[in-house]
């Protein structure tokens, strides 16, 4: 799913019936799982191909508070703005408390697995 500000209102404030639905599926779901299309950051430099993504920061916050518990960073965006916006989204979720899988800031990071009780 593809991330912005005004999906992100939409959503929270459940503006339209799209995102009525969606927040009715995710409420009853025990877990919920998202593919981060985009990174989140604000640092970084573009890279060179098109169709490159990058969202802000703040979107990890509405992630959470539409209730959203992992995410999978392992997409063919993540390194749209190279290491530091990818490693600027993996503290975004984590100060959050959002899990994470797919990626990491150094081999022990992008091994670990993800769980949630």
């Amino acid at each position: 799913m593809l991330l912005n500000r005004q999906f992100s209102d939409e959503m929270l404030g459940r503006k339209t019936p799209c995102a009525q639905k969606v927040i009715s599926e995710i409420d009853k779901a025990d877990i919920t799982f998202f593919n981060l299309e985009a990174p989140l950051g604000t640092k970084g430099y573009r890279v060179a191909k098109p169709g490159i993504l990058r969202a802000p920061p703040a979107v990890a916050e509405d992630l959470c508070r539409i209730g959203i518990d992992v995410v999978s960073l392992a997409n063919n965006h993540m390194l749209d703005y190279g290491f530091e916006t990818m490693f600027e989204t993996i503290d975004a979720l984590d100060n959050q408390g959002i899990k994470h899988a797919g990626a990491g800031k150094n081999l022990r990071g992008y091994e670990r697995s993800c769980f949630r009780n």
